[in-house]
């Protein structure tokens, strides 16, 4: 049986621990940054992503060259997600929490943490 075979694996892959905790800080993004676009306003949009991505990649190709290993790509993933978060949090007109931003800086660095210990 498939189902039973997939519960008797030991404990999470790091990998999977922190792209789950991505897919956590992505939750929090801001609907508010919709409206660049619907009301045209395509260069705010393109700062944003302009922004959030030449973080990402300066990250990347530092953590790379320093490294050597994969961890680079990972950190380059949590960077760019976290970046992007933060910005659209930040730009949009719609009101935000401290306390959502709070929780989700928090779920990151958690994830982080606990891959941390398995490796």
């Amino acid at each position: 049986m498939a189902g039973g075979r997939l519960l008797q694996r030991g404990p999470p892959d790091p990998c999977a621990l922190i792209l789950g905790a991505v897919g956590l800080v992505q939750g929090f993004d801001n609907i508010g940054i919709v409206n660049f676009r619907k009301e045209f306003n395509f260069v705010r949009d393109f700062q944003l992503m302009f922004t959030k991505r030449l973080v990402a990649f300066v990250v990347t190709v530092m953590l790379a060259y320093y490294l050597r290993s994969f961890w680079a790509l990972l950190a380059g993933i949590v960077t760019s997600r976290i970046v992007g978060t933060a910005l659209e949090l930040y730009a949009s007109s719609l009101p935000t929490t401290l306390g959502s931003i709070a929780v989700a800086f928090a779920a990151a660095f958690f994830a982080l943490d606990l891959a941390r210990e398995h490796y």
